[in-house]
């Protein structure tokens, strides 16, 4: 740990991720309300309810599973090589 404390450093990289990252969730569960209210349509002010919470919950699960695929992904990126020393082979 450091001896000085810094919160996060806001650049442009960053605030474009997130605009995208809220666009994206927001699209999403406007379109799954609208889709969904289609094929079956609430029958009382709860079925509403119950709707909108099945949306946050499905694009909660969809951003975790991609948050926490990035990861393993990233084994595939060959900038990601690193070579060993002690056998003089490549770790990819």
């Amino acid at each position: 740990m450091s001896a000085g404390y810094r919160a996060v450093q806001w650049n442009r990289d960053k605030l474009v991720y997130d605009g995208l990252l809220i666009a994206a969730v927001a699209l999403y569960v406007i379109v799954f309300l609208i889709v969904e209210a289609r094929l079956e349509p609430p029958k009382d002010a709860l079925g509403e309810i119950d709707l909108r919470i099945r949306a946050f919950g499905s694009a909660a699960f969809l951003m975790l599973t991609s948050i926490l695929s990035i990861g393993p992904l990233t084994r595939f990126d060959r900038r990601s090589c690193r070579s060993s020393t002690i056998a003089g082979t490549s770790a990819c």
